[in-house]
């Protein structure tokens, strides 16, 4: 006898990475350095699967994350097709820890990010200062 679990296909790197890219919120949650847990939404984007993302350079996160550099990860995928329009189907989520560095915003690599997400960002809302970086890779 089939059930659905038993047809239900394990995720593999490839496919982790493929839903990464087509999202660009996350939930990055860090912790204090009197040791409290923290989280924040962010926008993101990845490259050569590595997850980016663009704060103020003076904000508590950035601060935290360069602080003590681990961090948790949560991204919402969406499901249920076009079902999700008519019942209340939450998404599945991928979620991940790692290693997360602050990235100078004048630098080479700080300004190249800022570039890559600068769609994600309001307009003249005040240009982010930093940028951190995963460099953990999803699924492994």
């Amino acid at each position: 006898m089939s059930t659905t679990l038993d047809r239900l296909e394990a995720p593999t790197d490839d496919k982790v990475w493929r839903q990464l890219n087509r999202a660009s919120f996350a939930v990055v949650s860090h912790v204090t350095p009197a040791g409290e847990p923290r989280s924040s939404g962010v926008v993101y984007a990845i490259t050569d699967r590595r997850m980016y993302v663009v704060t103020a350079a003076d904000s508590w996160k950035a601060r935290q994350i360069a602080a003590n550099g681990r961090v948790a990860v949560t991204v919402p995928v969406r499901r249920g097709g076009i079902l999700a329009l008519l019942f209340p189907i939450p998404p599945a989520t991928i979620s991940f820890h790692g290693s997360a560095a602050v990235l100078p915003p004048d630098s080479p690599a700080g300004q190249r990010v800022r570039d890559k997400l600068s769609h994600l960002l309001p307009p003249n809302g005040g240009a982010p200062a930093a940028s951190s970086r995963s460099d953990r890779r999803a699924g492994s």
